[in-house]
C-alpha cells in the first residue's frame, strides 16, 4: 500500500470490515495470511450490532466512516 500512515490504516480498517472484498491493491494471499494470523473474535458481529444501534438512535447522523 502506498500513501501516508493514516491513509494506510484507514485502508486496512476497510479491508478488515468488508472481509477483503475491497483490497486497495493488496494481494489476496497477503489478506488471507493476516486474517488467519489475527482472528476476528466476534469483531464483525459487534460492528453490525453497534451500527444498527447507532442507526436507530441517530438515523440522520451516520458513523464517521460513512460521512463524506
Amino acid at each position: 500500500m502506498k500513501g501516508n500512515m493514516p491513509q494506510q490504516l484507514r485502508r486496512a480498517d476497510w479491508i478488515n470490515v468488508v472481509l477483503g472484498i475491497k483490497k486497495f491493491g493488496v494481494k489476496r494471499s497477503e489478506i488471507t495470511t493476516i486474517q488467519k494470523a489475527y482472528s476476528g473474535s466476534g469483531f464483525h458481529c459487534f460492528i453490525v450490532g453497534q451500527s444498527f444501534k447507532r442507526f436507530f438512535r441517530h438515523p440522520l447522523n451516520p458513523l464517521p466512516m460513512f460521512k463524506k
